[in-house]
């Protein structure tokens, strides 16, 4: 007689594959509620705001300098690309400042 046979070949590895698959999913669903996505703003700087290392674009929405990006570097008029994320709550995360034309 001859011995049990496993399941077909064809479907092993089928449910180890679904679960990647769903874990990979969520994964994806979570980064964009959180807002993982960076995005980017071009602003012209209103106000410079050194006690609180942050700056007032152009369109009223103030923004906390990123670490490494002194105020004092920067003055109202600038032109600039701000690189940032949102949070779930809507809060914005200044990843970067650079010059912009």
């Amino acid at each position: 007689m001859s011995a049990p046979q496993d399941r077909d070949a064809s479907t092993k590895g089928v449910a180890p594959m679904r679960k990647y698959i769903a874990a990979a999913a969520v994964v994806f669903a979570l980064a964009g509620v959180n807002g993982a996505m960076a995005k980017d703003l071009k602003a012209t700087i209103k106000k410079v705001d050194a006690a609180t290392s942050s700056i007032t674009l152009d369109n009223g929405q103030s923004v906390t300098l990123p670490a490494g990006v002194k105020a004092a570097s920067l003055k109202a008029g600038d032109k600039v690309l701000i690189t940032y994320s949102t949070d779930a709550a809507g809060k914005a995360t200044v990843q970067s400042i650079k010059p912009s034309k």
